[in-house]
Protein backbone atom coordinates (compact mmCIF):
# COMPACT_ATOMS: atom_id res chain seq x y z
CA UNK A 1 0.00 0.00 0.00
CA UNK A 2 1.16 3.77 -0.41
CA UNK A 3 1.88 5.64 2.51
CA UNK A 4 -0.55 8.21 2.75
CA UNK A 5 -0.18 11.38 5.35
CA UNK A 6 -1.80 14.09 6.56
CA UNK A 7 -0.78 16.92 4.86
CA UNK A 8 -0.17 19.77 7.95
CA UNK A 9 -0.03 17.99 11.08
CA UNK A 10 0.29 14.66 12.93
CA UNK A 11 -1.37 15.24 15.88
CA UNK A 12 -5.56 15.23 14.68
CA UNK A 13 -5.87 19.04 13.61
CA UNK A 14 -4.60 21.66 10.58
CA UNK A 15 -3.87 24.93 10.46
CA UNK A 16 -5.46 26.91 7.81
CA UNK A 17 -4.89 29.72 6.20
CA UNK A 18 -5.80 32.54 8.86
CA UNK A 19 -4.16 30.27 11.10
CA UNK A 20 -7.24 28.78 12.67
CA UNK A 21 -6.79 25.07 13.78
CA UNK A 22 -10.10 22.82 12.13
CA UNK A 23 -10.16 19.05 12.82
CA UNK A 24 -9.15 17.06 9.96
CA UNK A 25 -11.56 14.64 9.83
CA UNK A 26 -15.18 15.90 11.55
CA UNK A 27 -16.45 12.44 12.93
CA UNK A 28 -15.32 10.36 15.54
CA UNK A 29 -13.21 8.44 13.52
CA UNK A 30 -9.73 7.50 14.17
CA UNK A 31 -7.06 8.57 11.59
CA UNK A 32 -6.79 4.74 10.55
CA UNK A 33 -10.39 4.43 9.20
CA UNK A 34 -9.41 7.58 7.20
CA UNK A 35 -6.74 5.85 5.85
CA UNK A 36 -9.00 2.57 4.93
CA UNK A 37 -11.99 4.62 3.24
CA UNK A 38 -8.89 6.29 0.61
CA UNK A 39 -7.59 2.60 0.32
CA UNK A 40 -11.13 1.94 -0.72
CA UNK A 41 -10.98 4.14 -3.47
CA UNK A 42 -9.11 1.14 -4.86
CA UNK A 43 -12.34 -0.75 -5.17
CA UNK A 44 -13.93 2.13 -7.08
CA UNK A 45 -11.78 2.37 -9.78
CA UNK A 46 -10.66 -1.09 -10.51
CA UNK A 47 -12.50 -2.54 -13.52
CA UNK A 48 -12.45 1.50 -15.36
CA UNK A 49 -11.09 1.44 -18.27
CA UNK A 50 -8.80 4.50 -18.00
CA UNK A 51 -6.49 5.50 -20.87
CA UNK A 52 -3.31 7.28 -19.43
CA UNK A 53 -3.29 8.96 -23.01
CA UNK A 54 -6.31 11.30 -21.93
CA UNK A 55 -5.62 14.11 -19.83
CA UNK A 56 -9.33 13.46 -18.43
CA UNK A 57 -8.92 9.69 -17.70
CA UNK A 58 -4.99 10.35 -16.90
CA UNK A 59 -5.63 11.23 -12.96
CA UNK A 60 -7.99 8.11 -12.43
CA UNK A 61 -5.17 6.32 -13.98
CA UNK A 62 -2.84 7.36 -11.70
CA UNK A 63 -4.27 7.66 -8.41
CA UNK A 64 -5.66 3.84 -9.30
CA UNK A 65 -1.24 3.19 -9.41
CA UNK A 66 -0.73 5.47 -6.46
CA UNK A 67 -3.20 3.22 -4.45
CA UNK A 68 -1.63 0.10 -5.28
CA UNK A 69 1.70 0.83 -5.64
CA UNK A 70 4.42 0.69 -2.14
CA UNK A 71 6.47 3.28 -3.30
CA UNK A 72 3.72 6.55 -3.48
CA UNK A 73 2.76 9.25 -1.32
CA UNK A 74 -1.04 10.46 -1.01
CA UNK A 75 -1.57 13.41 0.72
CA UNK A 76 -4.64 13.19 2.81
CA UNK A 77 -5.45 17.47 2.55
CA UNK A 78 -8.32 16.87 4.86
CA UNK A 79 -10.95 14.01 6.30
CA UNK A 80 -14.33 14.44 6.34
CA UNK A 81 -15.95 17.45 6.21
CA UNK A 82 -18.77 19.43 4.73
CA UNK A 83 -20.73 16.45 5.69
CA UNK A 84 -24.25 17.70 5.69
CA UNK A 85 -24.40 18.65 2.16
CA UNK A 86 -21.33 16.63 0.33
CA UNK A 87 -19.55 14.45 2.60
CA UNK A 88 -16.00 14.19 1.37
CA UNK A 89 -12.19 13.25 1.79
CA UNK A 90 -9.65 15.91 -0.20
CA UNK A 91 -6.57 13.89 -1.07
CA UNK A 92 -3.82 14.87 -3.72
CA UNK A 93 -1.23 12.57 -5.72
CA UNK A 94 1.73 14.58 -7.81
CA UNK A 95 0.13 16.05 -11.24
CA UNK A 96 1.32 16.31 -15.04
CA UNK A 97 2.64 18.68 -17.30
CA UNK A 98 -0.50 20.65 -16.89
CA UNK A 99 -1.24 20.27 -13.48
CA UNK A 100 0.92 20.99 -10.13
CA UNK A 101 -1.06 18.23 -8.73
CA UNK A 102 -4.40 15.99 -8.80
CA UNK A 103 -6.72 17.02 -5.82
CA UNK A 104 -9.18 14.66 -5.71
CA UNK A 105 -12.51 14.66 -3.79
CA UNK A 106 -13.57 11.31 -2.42
CA UNK A 107 -17.65 11.68 -1.95
CA UNK A 108 -19.04 9.71 1.02
CA UNK A 109 -22.48 7.76 1.83
CA UNK A 110 -23.44 7.84 5.13
CA UNK A 111 -24.87 3.93 5.29
CA UNK A 112 -27.16 3.10 8.42
CA UNK A 113 -26.19 -0.23 10.45
CA UNK A 114 -28.63 -2.53 10.54
CA UNK A 115 -28.26 -3.48 13.93
CA UNK A 116 -30.68 -4.18 17.44
CA UNK A 117 -29.85 -3.69 21.08
CA UNK A 118 -30.78 -5.75 23.39
CA UNK A 119 -33.92 -3.66 24.76
CA UNK A 120 -34.64 -3.85 21.16
CA UNK A 121 -34.40 -0.42 20.10
CA UNK A 122 -32.34 -0.03 16.35
CA UNK A 123 -29.10 1.82 16.16
CA UNK A 124 -28.71 5.05 14.91
CA UNK A 125 -25.28 4.68 14.10
CA UNK A 126 -23.74 4.55 10.59
CA UNK A 127 -20.96 3.89 8.57
CA UNK A 128 -19.01 5.74 5.79
CA UNK A 129 -19.18 4.50 2.32
CA UNK A 130 -16.65 5.30 -0.44
CA UNK A 131 -18.88 6.14 -3.48
CA UNK A 132 -17.10 8.27 -6.01
CA UNK A 133 -14.05 10.02 -6.81
CA UNK A 134 -13.97 13.73 -8.92
CA UNK A 135 -11.08 16.39 -9.41
CA UNK A 136 -11.27 19.50 -11.71
CA UNK A 137 -8.58 18.78 -14.19
CA UNK A 138 -6.39 21.31 -17.12
CA UNK A 139 -6.36 19.64 -20.16
CA UNK A 140 -4.20 21.54 -22.03
CA UNK A 141 -1.82 24.42 -20.99
CA UNK A 142 -4.13 27.47 -22.07
CA UNK A 143 -8.00 27.34 -20.88
CA UNK A 144 -9.77 26.32 -17.97
CA UNK A 145 -10.22 22.93 -15.74
CA UNK A 146 -12.87 20.84 -16.64
CA UNK A 147 -14.56 18.29 -14.19
CA UNK A 148 -14.23 14.75 -14.31
CA UNK A 149 -15.70 11.76 -11.64
CA UNK A 150 -15.97 7.75 -11.66
CA UNK A 151 -18.30 6.58 -11.55
CA UNK A 152 -19.62 9.58 -14.28
CA UNK A 153 -22.71 11.08 -12.96
CA UNK A 154 -24.62 10.85 -10.10
CA UNK A 155 -24.60 8.45 -7.62
CA UNK A 156 -26.91 7.25 -4.91
CA UNK A 157 -25.76 8.37 -1.49
CA UNK A 158 -26.86 9.29 2.14
CA UNK A 159 -25.93 12.95 3.69
CA UNK A 160 -26.69 15.01 5.95
CA UNK A 161 -26.17 12.63 9.31
CA UNK A 162 -25.82 13.97 12.74
CA UNK A 163 -22.34 14.66 14.15
CA UNK A 164 -20.78 11.86 16.38
CA UNK A 165 -23.30 9.00 14.99
CA UNK A 166 -20.39 8.00 12.61
CA UNK A 167 -18.65 5.01 13.64
CA UNK A 168 -16.26 2.79 11.67
CA UNK A 169 -17.04 -0.82 10.15
CA UNK A 170 -14.60 -2.75 12.28
CA UNK A 171 -16.10 -0.86 15.65
CA UNK A 172 -20.09 -2.67 14.90
CA UNK A 173 -19.77 -5.22 17.31
CA UNK A 174 -17.87 -3.61 19.82
CA UNK A 175 -20.32 -0.55 19.94
CA UNK A 176 -23.46 -2.97 20.01
CA UNK A 177 -21.92 -5.56 23.04
CA UNK A 178 -20.79 -1.72 24.62
CA UNK A 179 -24.40 -0.50 24.09
CA UNK A 180 -25.81 -3.23 25.43
CA UNK A 181 -23.57 -3.88 28.40
CA UNK A 182 -24.60 -0.06 29.34
CA UNK A 183 -28.67 -1.17 29.07
CA UNK A 184 -27.99 -4.27 31.16
CA UNK A 185 -26.02 -1.90 33.62
CA UNK A 186 -28.45 0.91 33.87
CA UNK A 187 -31.04 -2.22 34.85
CA UNK A 188 -29.10 -3.71 37.02
CA UNK A 189 -28.39 0.21 38.79
CA UNK A 190 -32.56 0.51 38.78
CA UNK A 191 -33.30 -3.21 40.28
CA UNK A 192 -31.18 -2.24 42.83
CA UNK A 193 -32.54 1.06 43.70
CA UNK A 194 -35.06 -0.59 43.63
CA UNK A 195 -34.39 -3.00 46.46
CA UNK A 196 -32.89 0.03 48.32
CA UNK A 197 -36.01 1.82 48.72
CA UNK A 198 -38.19 -1.06 49.40
CA UNK A 199 -36.14 -1.83 52.32
CA UNK A 200 -35.40 1.61 53.71
CA UNK A 201 -39.29 1.65 53.73
CA UNK A 202 -39.89 -2.09 55.30
CA UNK A 203 -37.06 0.03 58.10
CA UNK A 204 -39.52 2.45 58.51
CA UNK A 205 -42.37 0.86 58.76
CA UNK A 206 -40.67 -1.40 61.68
CA UNK A 207 -39.36 1.66 63.34
CA UNK A 208 -43.02 2.69 63.35
CA UNK A 209 -44.39 -0.37 65.01
CA UNK A 210 -41.93 0.35 68.05
CA UNK A 211 -42.96 3.41 68.74
CA UNK A 212 -46.81 3.52 67.74
CA UNK A 213 -48.10 -0.74 68.64
CA UNK A 214 -50.68 -2.14 67.05
CA UNK A 215 -53.93 -0.83 68.40
CA UNK A 216 -55.14 -4.32 68.60
CA UNK A 217 -52.83 -4.55 71.82
CA UNK A 218 -54.06 -1.46 73.25
CA UNK A 219 -55.96 -1.25 76.36
CA UNK A 220 -58.21 2.43 77.19
CA UNK A 221 -59.04 3.21 80.58
CA UNK A 222 -62.29 4.19 80.73
CA UNK A 223 -63.19 7.79 81.78
CA UNK A 224 -65.60 8.23 84.68
CA UNK A 225 -68.73 9.82 83.67
CA UNK A 226 -69.45 13.82 85.30
CA UNK A 227 -73.28 13.96 87.01
CA UNK A 228 -76.37 14.13 84.89
CA UNK A 229 -74.30 12.42 81.95
CA UNK A 230 -76.97 10.09 81.07
CA UNK A 231 -80.24 11.65 82.05
CA UNK A 232 -82.62 13.12 80.16
CA UNK A 233 -84.83 15.79 81.27
CA UNK A 234 -87.26 12.86 82.00
CA UNK A 235 -84.75 11.00 83.33
CA UNK A 236 -85.27 8.86 80.59
CA UNK A 237 -81.66 6.51 80.57
CA UNK A 238 -79.26 7.95 78.17
CA UNK A 239 -80.66 10.95 78.20
CA UNK A 240 -78.38 14.55 79.32
CA UNK A 241 -79.48 16.37 82.12
CA UNK A 242 -80.40 19.97 80.63
CA UNK A 243 -78.00 21.79 82.58
CA UNK A 244 -75.32 19.47 81.00
CA UNK A 245 -76.02 19.04 77.55
CA UNK A 246 -73.80 20.51 75.14
CA UNK A 247 -75.09 24.08 74.05
CA UNK A 248 -76.94 24.95 77.21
Amino acid sequence: MPTLKKLYSDHGSSQNRDGLWFPDHDSNMEWSEVQRLVLDTIGLLTGGAFDDTEPVQRPFKRLLDALASPDEVISVDKGIHQRVEDPHITLTIPGDEFNDEYEFHLHLSAEMIDRSYADGTKSRMFVWKAVKVSLFVATHAKGGKVYASHPPGTVPRTVGRARGYSITEGQIEVHVQRKNKELADKAEAERLEEERKKAEMAALLEKTEDKYPSLGGAVFNKAPLKPGWGKGPANKPGGLARGNRPGF
